[in-house]
């Protein structure tokens, strides 16, 4: 390997100790200068201010407002690089004696490390921290710099003591002062409530979360409050309001909005005003996966990015569709008001909060910080599918009393527009099967049902209806089959459709409903 040694000349004066490390330069050698230059990086760790970002590296650039996550072009790398470390070539005189010079990085050798696509020892980055949070374990992010068990960097305008005190009543307390200042928002229900006080908390240790639901803010009319309570809440997590997303009618360019914003680590994912059918491919994986390939903004190409920022839709009447209705939280609105806009508060939420922002997030914490130290408490409720925010979030709320927040998105459950069909065509056809007594059945008998002298009309009509949802008006069946494959073993209202068996003398598969157990949690 090239040579790595602390650079004994000077920088700047004669005699003025040069204290980057040295790399010697030679040619035909570059790949170990490569293994060097990554080795010094690995060295130096988070105070070089370059980290790892999945499949690229990032610097930290620190200003008098704030820390930003900048992307690094091998120009700007190249001089990060000499900054860091003394490129130097050698070369040998006529009478034997070694020449060392001093040497530029490259932008060759800059771009060469960039396009390694991995940097052993160099630390991860996930994001920026501007407030107090807690680690995956449960304890509590509380200074300044880089916390390598959390991969954040935390840049906090205060550091003062912060203790929290572990009390269930004092805990108590803090949900009930919490939902205080946010009681003015017309939650629909207390269901509804716990939800909003969920996405508080959410909002604050979303460093902790792997994954974590989208929050969908959602009210029958325009100007319920939904747009002023995001804001309150991202103020709270962030210290600012967060910018609108931009989102477009192309579902291509609404992912590369995303990417762009993901990349910028943008810890809040903020979309207003929605009025179109939420039901796009690349949110899935935003809200299942720590990292997500998506595309970036002018190219063509993936790019793999952190997708731990929270994600917020507010919408009248929001339709959310398919498999992403697992993946919300919903936070429902109801004022009862014919013209809700004309409301006025009666408090300063905003300054109240931008006041008193510190005393609010040691509430958020004890709440939860409560719950881990007393152990993770049973609170005998099924899981949401994201394990961790039941853990962090979602459990400690119940333990407190409070409804398990999952009971706001009944509503929009029954709305989804596949749930509805699941349910139609399963409880049609079990009907059906039943007054035939047959238990299994083809596609082939389904579209016989319509015309079989043994069905009710009633029957009939209600299959016709669940045909047309689930087959768009063809009632032949090759598509009545593929959507019954499509949509197998999905559990709807205590009902599932199930693959039986191919009866090979007539290669076609057989069907049948059946009953599910329903959780009580």
């Amino acid at each position: 390997m090239a040579s790595v040694v602390p650079g004994p000349f000077g920088r700047g004066g004669a005699g003025e100790p040069d204290p980057r490390q040295e790399i010697l330069h030679e040619d035909g050698r570059i790949h170990e200068v490569v293994d060097s230059v990554v080795q010094v990086l690995a060295d130096k760790g988070p105070d070089a201010l370059i980290f790892s970002d999945g499949d690229s590296l990032v610097r930290l650039v620190h200003s008098r407002a704030k820390v930003s996550v900048v992307p690094l072009t091998p120009h700007v790398f190249a001089s990060e690089l000499n900054r860091l470390i003394r490129f130097r070539t050698v070369s040998e005189s006529k009478d034997g004696r070694l020449i060392y010079k001093d040497k530029d990085c490259s932008r060759d050798l800059a771009r060469t490390v960039l396009e390694l696509g991995q940097w052993e020892g160099v630390p991860e980055l996930k994001g920026i921290l501007t407030h107090r949070s807690i680690r995956p374990d449960g304890t509590l992010i509380s200074g300044n710099g880089y916390d390598s068990a959390s991969c954040f960097y935390v840049a906090m305008p205060s550091v003062h003591p912060f203790e929290i005190p572990h009390d269930k009543q004092r805990a108590e307390k803090a949900a009930l002062e919490l939902l205080e200042l946010f009681g003015e928002y017309p939650c629909a229900s207390e269901a509804d409530q716990s939800a909003l006080l969920s996405m508080i908390i959410t909002a604050i240790i979303r460093p902790a979360l792997r994954v974590s639901p989208a929050y969908g803010l959602n009210a029958p009319t325009p100007g319920s409050g939904k747009t002023h309570c995001s804001d309150s809440v991202i103020l709270l997590a962030t210290g600012k309001k967060a910018p609108v997303m931009p989102l477009s009618k192309d579902p291509k360019e609404s992912e590369k909005i995303f990417s762009a914003a993901l990349q910028a680590r943008m810890p809040v994912l903020f979309c207003d005003n929605i009025v179109t059918v939420i039901n796009w491919g690349f949110l899935q994986p935003i809200l299942t996966s720590d990292r997500a390939a998506l595309r970036i903004l002018g190219q063509s190409r993936l790019v793999e990015v952190p997708t731990n920022s929270l994600v917020v839709f507010n919408g009248n009447n929001l339709t959310i569709t398919s498999d992403l209705v697992r993946r919300f939280q919903m936070v429902n609105f109801d004022s009862g008001l014919e013209r809700p806009e004309h409301r006025r508060f009666k408090r300063d939420i905003h300054g109240k909060i931008a006041r008193n922002r510190d005393s609010y997030i040691r509430q958020v914490l004890s709440i939860v910080l409560t719950y881990v130290e007393d152990g993770f408490p049973d609170v005998g409720a099924h899981g949401s599918g994201y394990a961790e925010w039941d853990r962090l979030v979602r459990f400690p709320l119940i333990w407190l009393g409070l409804p398990d927040p999952l009971l706001a998105n009944s509503a929009i459950r029954s709305d989804d527009a596949d749930t509805q069909t699941i349910s139609a065509m399963c409880t049609v056809i079990q009907r059906i099967t039943k007054r035939l007594n047959i238990s299994e059945f083809t596609a082939t008998q389904v579209a016989g049902f319509l015309t079989h002298s043994q069905v009710t009309e009633d029957d009939r009509s209600d299959l016709q209806e669940a045909l047309q949802m689930a087959c768009h008006g063809r009632f032949e069946a090759a598509p009545i089959g593929t959507w019954l494959n499509n949509n197998k073993g999905r559990p709807v209202d205590g009902l599932k459709i199930s693959k039986v068996r191919r009866d090979d003398g007539k290669k076609h598969n057989l069907w049948m409903i059946e009953r599910v157990e329903q959780s009580n949690g």
